[in-house]
């Protein structure tokens, strides 16, 4: 996130020791290392969070794609099972076509 070195954090240590002096330095640091640990669990909290969302998001997706296919099975299940002679027709028109091409086959 930040890139923020050894030298960095000493001239920062360096100023608030000329600012704020020996006695308050400790108490300011300890507030500020407070308020980072706060603000780095808000952030893991928050990735958390977003992470959950995402999963949800991909499996609500995944369930309507998974209930399309069985809605589409399902109703071509109840269309086979309404027109039972159309099935038997296209089966045989399907094994004459194939008798045709294996008489084909054989006059060459």
């Amino acid at each position: 996130m930040f890139d923020i070195g050894f030298w960095e954090i000493f001239l920062i240590f360096v100023l608030g020791l000329l600012v704020l002096g020996p006695e308050r330095l400790p108490r300011v640091a300890r507030t500020v290392g407070q308020w980072t640990g706060r603000a780095k669990g808000y952030v893991r909290q928050l990735s958390t969070e977003l992470d959950r969302e995402l999963q949800t998001e991909e499996l609500k997706r995944q369930f309507k794609e998974t209930n399309k296919a069985v809605q589409t099975s399902m109703t071509d299940l109840k269309s086979s099972i309404n027109n039972p002679l159309e099935v038997k027709q296209e089966a045989k028109t399907e094994d004459k076509a194939a008798e045709k091409a294996e008489q084909k086959q054989g006059d060459l």
